[in-house]
């Protein structure tokens, strides 16, 4: 028997519950076919064609602040992710996750991103550049 494909972000969901009665005020949903993610109403459905993460948080990368669009939850093989690439004219590079110990290498170092612009933004932070350089 295989788990449900959203079972991780249960376990994250049921946390977030013992903590707070309003736990989906923390919760995105990126239903299929639509490209944004959208603020949680109400207890999330679980629906296996609906993709569900934490909201982005702001983190600080010298001294810019960016919403965090670090990944760092379990993916599934063909998901697509953004890699920070220092070397890339756009700043990042686009992967797709196949379960190999270079996308948990990448993860783990919080290099991968949920978005294009998020890696590009990270990227350019780390190297000590504006959105404009």
């Amino acid at each position: 028997m295989t788990a449900h494909v959203h079972a991780k972000e249960m376990l994250l969901y049921a946390k977030d519950s013992g903590q707070t009665k309003r736990a989906w005020l923390k919760w995105q949903k990126l239903e299929e076919g639509s490209t944004d993610w959208v603020s949680l109403d109400g207890h999330p459905l679980w629906n296996e064609k609906t993709k569900y993460r934490h909201k982005p948080q702001d983190a600080t990368i010298n001294g810019f602040s960016l919403a965090d669009t670090r990944i760092s939850h379990l993916m599934q093989s063909g998901e697509t992710y953004y890699v920070e690439a220092a070397t890339e004219k756009d700043y990042f590079e686009e992967v797709t996750f196949d379960v190999s110990l270079w996308d948990d290498r990448v993860i783990a170092r919080g290099i991968a991103h949920s978005t294009k612009e998020g890696a590009a933004a990270f990227c350019r932070a780390r190297l000590g550049l504006s959105a404009t350089e």
